[in-house]
């Protein structure tokens, strides 16, 4: 049988495949689905002068390196679950898809996979750091845990040698964790797990040619909306929308551009959260999975793209003040059987 394997997403300091392990939809279509763990944030993807030293030139990227290892087991077992080690599909969502597209990149996928679906994935392909920065990152974060080991009545060790380093508690890297990274890490470019951006492999089409799906779901940023809110946030209104515009980071001359731009509450149901959607959805989402299709197909290789566009969907997260809609992973209740009922339509 073909296989699928499912890699889950959690802006890779997030999440676990126990999420779903009810894939009998799925298999009900004669695949064998396999879903893998790898490990996340700083224990993940935290890289360090001290561990590059150690390890050959490079550190950081052990969550890839987790993915690579299961896709090796799939390679040299699954026949002996009936599935086809010669027909094997990677596919993952936010994190996970991303992922997805880093083997596309990285050398040592090659042969591990034969076909990519990747589900609003191509957001990471503006956020890739160079190994100096993921160090740099690292030095601050093993710092920052140190102050929490020391706070809390610890011995301080010095954090450029690996000892010290592997002496932090799995606590302290993980309450630091989020000082280097604010929104999770992204799979830097070591050198060795992966030789150059997933964005310039994919430009230069150098990127491994397999047939690929691609897509976004039509509302992606409204669950970010709907997680400020939830977070203690108040509704947006037209006057506190260009502050979360600026929120978003974006480069000077686009929030320059977007600045001049005058709100029209018409065009987005007066609902300024609507607002606030559709341009994440585009500046992170969209726009990035259109440009990655556009450039995969540039260089002869098959690929398909969709939309996920149903505002009937169950809501991922607890009521807001507006509609979430086809929000950022809300197509997952379609693939996996989880605890939400679906109307017959849907």
């Amino acid at each position: 049988h073909p296989v699928m394997v499912w890699i889950h997403g959690g802006a890779f300091y997030l999440g676990t495949s126990a999420g779903y392990t009810d894939v009998s939809s799925l298999v009900s279509q004669g695949v064998v689905v396999v879903t893998l763990n790898y490990r996340l944030g700083a224990l993940g993807f935290m890289a360090h002068p001290a561990l590059s030293s150690e390890q050959g030139g490079a550190s950081g990227n052990y969550g890839l390196m987790d993915q690579q290892a299961a896709l090796r087991w799939v390679r040299d077992n699954i026949a002996a679950f009936e599935g086809d080690a010669g027909n094997v599909t990677i596919f993952g969502e936010s994190a996970g898809g991303f992922s997805v597209m880093s083997h596309l990149a990285a050398p040592a996928s090659v042969g591990l996979f034969h076909k990519a679906i990747i589900m609003s994935g191509a957001y990471g392909l503006d956020v890739q750091d160079t190994l100096s920065l993921s160090e740099g990152k690292g030095q601050s974060l093993a710092a920052a845990a140190m102050g929490i080991v020391t706070g809390a009545g610890g011995s301080a060790c010095d954090t450029s040698t690996v000892d010290c380093l592997r002496s932090l508690p799995v606590g302290a890297l993980l309450g630091a964790q989020m000082t280097a990274y604010p929104r999770g890490p992204v799979p830097s470019v070591d050198g060795q797990v992966l030789d150059a951006s997933v964005r310039t492999k994919v430009w230069a089409g150098t990127q491994h040619a397999v047939p690929v799906i691609q897509g976004t779901t039509r509302d992606e940023y409204r669950l970010f909306a709907a997680l400020n809110e939830l977070g203690g946030a108040a509704p947006l209104t037209a006057d506190t929308l260009p502050a979360a515009i600026e929120g978003l980071g974006l480069p000077a001359p686009t929030a320059a551009f977007l600045a001049s731009m005058p709100y029209n509450p018409a065009l987005f149901d007066n609902n300024a959260s609507f607002a606030f959607g559709a341009l994440g959805t585009d500046l992170v989402f969209a726009c990035n999975g259109l440009n990655a299709a556009r450039r995969l197909s540039g260089h002869g290789q098959a690929v398909y793209s969709y939309e996920f566009r149903d505002r009937t969907v169950p809501e991922v997260l607890p009521a807001v003040s507006f509609p979430q809609g086809a929000a950022h992973s809300a197509e997952l209740q379609y693939l996996f059987d989880m605890p939400r009922t679906l109307n017959a339509e849907q």
